[in-house]
């Protein structure tokens, strides 16, 4: 677990370093349940590090099964990252300098 500055220790969350054409190019590779669950992540949420955890774990991401499993994975994290940011975990404090 990772602690003060250094950032959630949640994958996908923190990762978005890529330009936004490797983004949206990862984005519109996956299904419409994962992009959507993406959307309404509330934190930025990298679509580059799901498309390879997907990848990873040989699912196809526009298979509806497989959309609907990643979809779950990434709305499990969120409720947790909502979870912590209401407990204050310093984590999840995007507006400290």
């Amino acid at each position: 677990m990772k602690t003060g500055n250094e950032g959630p220790d949640i994958p996908g969350v923190g990762e978005v370093d890529d330009p936004p054409e490797i983004e949206m190019a990862a984005f519109d590779a996956l299904g419409p349940r994962a992009r959507t669950a993406i959307n309404d992540m509330v934190v930025p949420w990298s679509s580059r590090a799901t498309l390879e955890m997907v990848l990873r774990q040989k699912l196809n991401p526009v298979n509806p099964i497989h959309d609907s499993l990643i979809s779950e994975q990434i709305r499990r994290a969120d409720t947790e990252i909502r979870r912590r940011i209401k407990n204050g975990d310093p984590a999840f404090d995007f507006q400290r300098t």
